[in-house]
């Protein structure tokens, strides 16, 4: 299979798009691998996805995905921090987008145009073979005193 690449768009998306916020490329075949149905949590390894810097930054205890409908999907990484003393728990979330997503922006030719490249069968096919993992502005759940309960018990199960 050939594997399509478009490094000025994935460079774009991140520098304007989504105003610096990390963008991470994953294949669509790894992702859904993982990925959870319905409301339901999958646990995954952080360090086999394109976030595996984080675990350098501060003890990982879990990595979780879930899938709300077709086009909609999240990863969760929480995540020990010593410093944070009444709430040491922090939950980075990432956004999961899907190619048909991308594909769907109504002004997708000119964004191309502005990025440098073109909206050809190269980057369609780069949709197709990709996700795209926005890492989202900390909310008012990433400080935390404790893991959530459907974590913990997943973490159990394991």
């Amino acid at each position: 299979m050939n594997v399509a690449q478009a490094p000025r768009f994935e460079f774009y998306l991140t520098k304007k798009h989504f105003e610096g916020r990390p963008v991470f490329t994953w294949p669509k075949d790894q992702w859904e691998s993982i990925a959870g149905q319905g409301k339901q949590l999958a646990l995954m390894d952080v360090t086999s996805t394109p976030m595996r810097g984080v675990a350098s930054e501060a003890p990982i205890l879990a990595c979780v995905a879930e899938q709300y409908a077709s086009a909609d999907a999240k990863i969760s990484i929480y995540r020990y921090d010593d410093e944070d003393v009444q709430t040491p728990f922090n939950k980075d979330s990432y956004k999961v987008l899907k190619g048909e997503t991308l594909k769907s922006i109504p002004n997708l030719p000119e964004l191309a145009v502005a990025c440098g490249t073109c909206a050809d069968t190269n980057m369609y096919q780069f949709f197709n073979q990709n996700v795209f993992l926005v890492k989202e502005e900390p909310g008012d759940d990433h400080w935390l005193a404790k893991l959530p309960d459907s974590v913990q018990v997943l973490i159990e199960q394991r």
